[in-house]
């Protein structure tokens, strides 16, 4: 996978793609976000335009986002390092397990996206002392807060999954 293509922008999409469980539901995050890497940015905007569409299940859109020609990008994507060592990513799991992995990760990804603004700002900040470093300070110390809450959900699901055994 080349260096370019972060690691948690690969698991989004990836989670975006192969859980027609929650695609509904992580349709607008994938809209929020962009991708540095111009074939993951270009498969995310025609990811987000099938989501906007006719309900479809994972496979489905595969179809469709190999159809527009993606085909390589998803296949760069099954085999890459964002796969590796993410046993949840390509196998079955219910719709909470996969929406919680949803949500973990893109907190992930938004705290890697604070720490690269903050380590702009902080080279900057002699030049330009503002509250920038303030508020990403802030925005970064709420998620994670929120990754906590999500990690304690996590804890739940596994122990409401190990009662049902």
């Amino acid at each position: 996978m080349p260096d370019q293509w972060g690691v948690h922008e690969s698991r989004l999409l990836l989670l975006a793609i192969r859980d027609g469980a929650v695609l509904a539901e992580v349709a607008e995050g994938a809209g929020a976000m962009t991708c540095r890497d111009p074939a993951l940015e270009a498969l995310r905007r025609d990811l987000v335009a099938a989501l906007g569409g006719e309900r479809l299940d994972s496979r489905a859109i595969e179809r469709h986002l190999t159809e527009l020609g993606h085909g390589p990008t998803l296949d760069r994507l099954r085999g890459s390092a964002a796969r590796r060592g993410w046993a949840s990513v390509g196998s079955e799991s219910s719709p909470e397990e996969a929406l919680y992995d949803w949500r973990h990760s893109q907190v992930a990804w938004q705290l890697d996206e604070i720490q690269k603004e903050m380590a702009l700002a902080e080279r900057s900040f002699e030049a330009d002392p503002s509250d920038r470093l303030v508020r990403l300070a802030a925005q970064r110390a709420e998620l994670l807060r929120y990754r906590a809450e999500l990690e304690q959900e996590r804890d739940a699901l596994r122990q409401s999954a190990a009662g049902g055994l």
